[in-house]
């Protein structure tokens, strides 16, 4: 792959308790790739798989939004915050895993980034390739990675591309801001985060996509 020497990681792991209706344990194959010439000092990562949900990102933040207001509320007023309490269950009850989907948002749009910026770099860049596996359960491949292959990450910035569009802003999210991180999100015009309320896409950085920035 555009020159680059790929290996396969193998895992097995146990998707995030806040997915319903998936199994126990899931496995799958993370792809990771380098040039012969050395250590990455930067890793270019999107996972590879893809899922099907019935409810968007913004509805679910909102589900998550009732749960929190309405748990809360249970302290003062009784009725109103058990209806929102019931709003935020009946909206998550719904934020079940398909496969209606072609993935092209998430996550084909990342991979095809990477692909792009490959061509676009020098052939001595220094850089690394993950492809990541089992992301839609829970950041599952990513965890594996991490727990099995912590060395390949030490000392280097890692940029994850997750569901890029043509229309809009872009958004950075800078868990551990450093040169790398900060030069790409000055670059893009991108709205710069060290959070999103996304419960598992924004836990990203307690794993290994964005290691650096």
């Amino acid at each position: 792959m555009r020159g680059l020497t790929v290996e396969e990681h193998a895992f097995t792991g146990r998707p995030s308790w806040m997915l319903l209706g998936t199994p126990r344990v899931v496995g799958g194959i993370n792809l990771i790739a380098v040039r012969p010439s050395g250590r990455p000092t930067v890793w270019l990562a999107a996972h590879y798989d893809s899922k099907g949900q019935p409810i968007s990102m913004a509805t679910r933040i909102l589900g998550a939004a009732a749960l929190v207001v309405g748990a809360a509320g249970l302290v003062w007023t009784l009725l109103p915050s058990l209806a929102v309490l019931a709003v935020g269950l009946a909206i998550l009850a719904a934020n079940r895993v398909t496969d209606r989907s072609s993935g092209a948002l998430d996550n084909a749009t990342g991979l095809v980034a990477i692909l792009a910026i490959l061509d676009a770099l020098p052939t001595g860049a220094n850089v690394g390739v993950l492809f990541l596996d089992a992301e839609e359960y829970g950041l599952v491949g990513a965890r594996a990675l991490v727990a099995d292959r912590a060395s390949l990450l030490e000392g280097a910035a890692v940029i994850n591309f997750d569901s890029l569009d043509d229309r809009g802003g872009s958004i950075a999210l800078l868990h551990r801001p450093g040169p790398v991180g900060r030069a790409v999100a000055a670059e893009l015009g991108a709205f710069k985060a060290r959070w999103l309320p996304v419960i598992v896409d924004g836990a990203v950085a307690r794993v290994c996509h964005d290691h650096e920035g």
